[in-house]
């Protein structure tokens, strides 16, 4: 029962990598992010972006600061 136990753990706290959703095609750099967290940020903020720390565009709107990453609000998205 513990190594269910452990692995429970790991599933809800381990991290995955998502692509960075800034501006630029050809930028191809992920960031680690928890599912959890990841959707909790969807709910809160509908059609946001994650995108990793300068790679922001003037006109975002910041919406959250993370530990490698912004959460933004791209104008006219």
């Amino acid at each position: 029962m513990r190594w269910l136990d452990r692995l429970l753990k790991r599933a809800t706290t381990s991290e995955t990598l998502i692509f960075c959703e800034c501006n630029d095609s050809d930028c191809l750099e992920c960031l680690p992010i928890k599912e959890e967290e990841y959707l909790a940020i969807r709910s809160r903020h509908p059609g946001s972006a994650q995108v990793l720390i300068g790679h922001e565009d003037k006109t975002d709107n910041i919406l959250e600061a993370h530990k490698g990453y912004l959460v933004v609000q791209e104008i006219g998205r």
